[in-house]
């Protein structure tokens, strides 16, 4: 990077924007395009329901992986976003070259690590780069990302599959998609200010260095598990639920992009009712929600 383009003054649009669709490719593609991949690999006979549940565990595992690394490479935030990005652009084109579901589970696997990868790295950058830039506001927004890349994925696969596009195709097609996402960061990262790029992200203590673990984080820790439990579940075989109750494939088929939309919405209906309550009700309330709408489906199809 020479020192001319690290003089030059970002925008906190561009920042944003950066932000906003890396975790699109992170989450969106990265992490949650099975979703809408996976009704349509078991309607090729690709793939069954217990298999896709594998190859979905494995994402989810990798991604508990990659958080807990992310830290210990010792990279800088923005080299870390940036080759994670890039990983998993090429991971997820790389799902049309295999036929197997081992080999479908590995490659979900390494694409959760980098999933996680990104997201961290993302976080941590582009938080920092808004601070510097007197727009800390905007980070709250950038989380909109993983909503529009679930929300964008979603369509994109109804829209293709319907005009004839194979699930072989889509995965080298959701892989463009991803890079597309990446452009901006990969575009913005070099003019990141140099002094956070000479600034590894801070190191995960290792077992044994910190001899008390601070008051409350079991509990939390123990609240987002119950958590992440409770909505990646249905969230994963969502479409394949909707495939089963619904005749319309083109109604089944809008269920992951509702999902995705009300999840951008949910980060600004958050945002307002922060102002007015304690971040700790409104995630309370906004679980309970949740627990609501996972409830009723299963209620409405046992009557």
């Amino acid at each position: 990077m020479n020192s001319r383009s690290a003089r030059k003054p970002l925008s906190p649009l561009a920042v944003f924007a950066a932000g906003l669709l890396s975790l699109a490719a992170a989450m969106g593609i990265g992490r949650f395009c099975f979703t809408p991949m996976l009704p349509l690999m078991i309607g090729a006979g690709q793939l069954d329901v217990a298999g896709g549940g594998w190859v979905a565990a494995a994402n989810y595992a990798g991604y508990l992986v990659g958080a807990i690394t992310a830290a210990r490479l010792g990279w800088t935030a923005t080299r870390l976003a940036g080759i994670a990005l890039l990983l998993t652009a090429l991971l997820t084109a790389s799902m049309a070259g295999v036929t197997t579901v081992p080999a479908w589970t590995a490659i979900r696997f390494a694409a959760g690590v980098c999933s996680a990868w990104a997201f961290v790295g993302t976080t941590v950058w582009c938080l920092g780069a808004l601070a510097r830039l007197q727009r800390p506001a905007l980070g709250t927004t950038i989380y909109a990302g993983v909503g529009t890349g679930i929300a964008v994925s979603g369509v994109y696969c109804l829209v293709a599959s319907s005009l004839g596009a194979s699930a072989t195709s889509l995965w080298i097609q959701l892989g463009v998609l991803g890079a597309l996402f990446s452009l901006p960061a990969w575009l913005v990262l070099p003019r990141v200010d140099a002094q956070m790029l000479s600034t590894p992200l801070p190191s995960t203590p290792l077992p044994g260095e910190h001899s008390k673990v601070p008051a409350g984080l079991r509990g939390l820790l123990a609240c987002y598990a119950i958590f992440g439990f409770g909505y990646i579940l249905p969230a994963t075989f969502l479409p394949v639920l909707a495939r089963s109750v619904v005749d319309d494939p083109r109604l089944f088929g809008l269920a992951w992009p509702v999902f995705g939309t009300t999840a951008v919405v949910s980060i600004f209906v958050a945002g307002w009712f922060m102002r007015r309550a304690s971040r700790m009700r409104v995630w309370a309330v906004s679980s309970a929600v949740m627990g609501v709408g996972v409830l009723l489906p299963s209620l409405w199809l046992s009557g």
